[in-house]
C-alpha cells in the first residue's frame, strides 16, 4: 500500500509517481468490494474504462481475459455476489490483465486460486513487459517468477538483495520463524511473517539476466581452464631447460593464454554488474 501511494500508511514523506507511470495493483483483500449486483462482464469493462486509458478493450477481449482465468460459460451471467473468493479474485486479475501497465503491485495475488489458473497466472507474468512488485507465501509461485531481486523489510527499514537463484527461494525464505532476513524474503514489522517473494524486472531484462548468470558461469569455468594451462606451460618452460626454441614457443603460447585470461575477466566483471553480484 505503502508503494501505492496509498496516504493511509505513509508515516511520513510523501509518494511521487515517475513520469510515464502506469500503474496496476492488486490487493488481497480488494475483491470483497467488487459490486456484487453485476456481472463481471460489465464490471470489468466499466472498471478498465475509468482508468481513463486511450484505449478500451472490446467485449471479446474482456471475454478472452476471463476465460483464460477459468470464468466462461454460465459464469459469466452470473452476478459477482454470488462469486466464491477465487472466483472474485479472477474477476479483479481480469481487470489487471486488461490495464495498460508498465508496473505491478501484486499483494498474495495467488490466494484463493486452482493450480490450473496459478500457472496461467505466472506464464502471463513472466511474459510481462514491465516490472513488478510481488508478495506472496505461495514458494512455488515466488520461484516461478525468476526473480531478479529480493527485497528485506525489517525494523522499519528496507534492503533489496539480488536474486542469484531459486535455493534463495527455499522453506527458510518462507519460514516466520527466521531471525533475520538475511537470506529471506520480506519480514513485516512487529513480528509480521508476510513475505515478499519478488521484484521483478521486465520480461527482456529478465532474460537477459538469466542469460548473463549462463555466459557467467562459462567465463568462469574458462578462466580456470586457461590458468591451469598457464600453469602447465610454466611446468614446461622449466623442463625446457636450454632449449631456447622450445622456451620461446611456449612463452609466446602463455602470452597468448593471459591476453584470453585478461579478456575474459574484464567480461566477469561486467556480467555480475549485469547480475547484480556483490562478491566474486
Amino acid at each position: 500500500r505503502a508503494l501505492a501511494g496509498n496516504p493511509s500508511v505513509l508515516r511520513q514523506g510523501e509518494w511521487q509517481g515517475g513520469e510515464g507511470l502506469r500503474l496496476g495493483v492488486f490487493e488481497q483483500d480488494q475483491a470483497q468490494a467488487l459490486p456484487g449486483h453485476l456481472d463481471p462482464l460489465t464490471h470489468v469493462t466499466n472498471a478498465v474504462a475509468e482508468t481513463g486509458q486511450q484505449r478500451a478493450p472490446t467485449k471479446q477481449e474482456v471475454l478472452r481475459a476471463l476465460g483464460a482465468l477459468g470464468l466462461n460459460g454460465s459464469a459469466i451471467d452470473r452476478t459477482i455476489g454470488n462469486f466464491s473468493g477465487g472466483e472474485k479474485a479472477r474477476v479483479s486479475l481480469a481487470i489487471l490483465a486488461l490495464k495498460e501497465s508498465n508496473v505491478l503491485l501484486l499483494d498474495e495475488v495467488s490466494n484463493h486460486l486452482d493450480i490450473g489458473t496459478v500457472n496461467v497466472l505466472t506464464e502471463a507474468l513472466r511474459r510481462f513487459d514491465g516490472s513488478i512488485v510481488a508478495i506472496t507465501h505461495n514458494k512455488a509461485f515466488a520461484q516461478a517468477l525468476e526473480p531478479t531481486h529480493l527485497l528485506n523489510v525489517k525494523d522499519g527499514q528496507v534492503s533489496l538483495i539480488p536474486c542469484l537463484g531459486p535455493e534463495q527461494l527455499g522453506d527458510d525464505a518462507f519460514s516466520s520463524n527466521k531471525a533475520n532476513g538475511a537470506g529471506g524474503l520480506l519480514s513485516e514489522d512487529e513480528g509480521d511473517s508476510d513475505r515478499v517473494a519478488a521484484v521483478g524486472m521486465s520480461y527482456e531484462d529478465r532474460k537477459a539476466i538469466q542469460r548473463a548468470k549462463g555466459r557467467l558461469d562459462k567465463v568462469v569455468k574458462l578462466v580456470e581452464s586457461k590458468e591451469e594451462k598457464c600453469a602447465k606451460l610454466d611446468e614446461e618452460m622449466l623442463a625446457a631447460g636450454a632449449d631456447i626454441s622450445k622456451a620461446t614457443q611456449l612463452q609466446e603460447e602463455k602470452t597468448v593464454l593471459e591476453e584470453e585470461i585478461e579478456a575474459l575477466m574484464e567480461e566477469w566483471e561486467n556480467l555480475e554488474q549485469t547480475v547484480g553480484v556483490v562478491e566474486m
